[in-house]
């Protein structure tokens, strides 16, 4: 915490290897937080804790892994991701250049092969491929992107792969590979903490669309 009151652990951890496998060999437990450690303190074993004061968050539920994608645009988010002396690397994939047609974005994180037209995108994360479609406002919210690109024309009945036309989408977490059909409202309409639902879920009142999820044309969450 800001003023040291409480100390967790970061989950990264350098041993001997030797040292390592002797206390494996000991311990009945398989957590490094709750067994291996606490065991090799007890043990008598050389254990050195380092002081972190750095930017650090844990992503343990789908609450807290919103709030630590969602403060990265802001304004002055807790960590500086063009910083170049301490860089941030995304993975090379290879892909095309975003592309946006005549479109709005404000405080957004877009990654590379992206394709939006005609779209309102606020204070939102905008992942690899993803597809968004004209008159679609975005807010608040984490677009994951696609796996692949799917042609518009595949012969497929279903919604096209991406975000339809004319879609609202709220304060939620859409997945990857999500085909999201035209008129959608993705804006937990309800107002309501926890809900479950044919390939979405609300959890702490986050919308979240689940990966390969197809939501029909007109669908209201």
């Amino acid at each position: 915490s800001p003023g040291g009151n409480y100390w967790a652990s970061l989950g990264i951890y350098v041993f001997n290897r030797d040292v390592l496998e002797r206390i494996l060999s000991e311990v009945k437990g398989v957590d490094f937080g709750k067994d291996v450690i606490p065991h090799a303190v007890r043990g008598g074993y050389r254990v050195f804790a380092h002081h972190f004061a750095g930017y650090w968050e844990d992503i343990g539920t789908i609450e807290s892994f919103y709030a630590a994608n969602i403060g990265l645009v802001c304004p002055v988010p807790p960590i500086d991701l063009f910083n170049p002396n301490w860089c941030i690397y995304t993975r090379p994939r290879f892909l095309p250049p975003s592309k946006v047609e005549r479109s709005t974005l404000q405080s957004v994180l877009l990654a590379e092969g992206a394709h939006i037209k005609r779209a309102v995108i606020k204070r939102s994360v905008v992942g690899i491929r993803t597809v968004i479609r004209e008159g679609v406002t975005i807010e608040d919210s984490i677009i994951m992107g696609a796996d692949y690109y799917v042609p518009d024309a595949d012969g497929s009945d279903l919604p096209k792969i991406g975000i339809g036309k004319n879609v609202k989408i709220r304060h939620a977490i859409v997945d990857k590979n999500v085909r999201i059909g035209n008129g959608s409202r993705i804006t937990n309409a309800k107002g309501l903490r926890h809900a479950d639902g044919n390939g979405w879920c609300i959890r702490d009142g986050i919308v979240v669309i689940e990966k390969n999820a197809v939501i029909p044309p007109g669908t209201v969450i």
